[in-house]
């Protein structure tokens, strides 16, 4: 049944997706970045993290709670994206191969991989509460 069809006799049906930061939190970037930044910026990604940790929590509660709505978010990595403009092109090519050289999949991501993981989620009407992890295999 498409996802459009998926109502029930509330008559509500829909999808919500959030994105969470899995980078907030990625350590080699706190390390990279954040020593040349004051102790109060890095207190300010410690508290990003948290806030990344409680949106993925809060998915599942919206699953349950607003169903038949789906609830989910994508959580990305580290991305090539305007994000990181403000970095000299020559140190955002170097820290973007750094990061990258440490995944699995030997580069970061892209913003074409991030919307092709809503658009999974979007269309497959049987995910809810999910977190997808889009981080290129990061373990750490």
């Amino acid at each position: 049944m498409p996802a459009q069809q998926q109502g029930t006799t509330t008559g509500r049906s829909g999808t919500v997706i959030g994105r969470s930061c899995e980078a907030c939190s990625y350590r080699p970037v706190r390390r990279t970045i954040l020593r040349s930044l004051a102790e109060g910026a890095a207190y300010k990604a410690n508290a990003g993290a948290s806030i990344v940790a409680a949106l993925d929590g809060l998915a599942r509660t919206l699953a349950v709670e607003l169903a038949p709505i789906r609830v989910n978010v994508v959580s990305p990595g580290v991305v090539d994206s305007p994000t990181w403009d403000f970095l000299p092109s020559d140190a955002r090519a170097s820290v973007l191969h750094g990061i990258g050289a440490g995944l699995p999949v030997g580069r970061v991501g892209t913003a074409s991989e991030l919307a092709q993981a809503g658009r999974f989620l979007i269309a497959n009407g049987f995910a809810t509460g999910t977190v997808l992890q889009i981080d290129g295999g990061d373990v750490e």
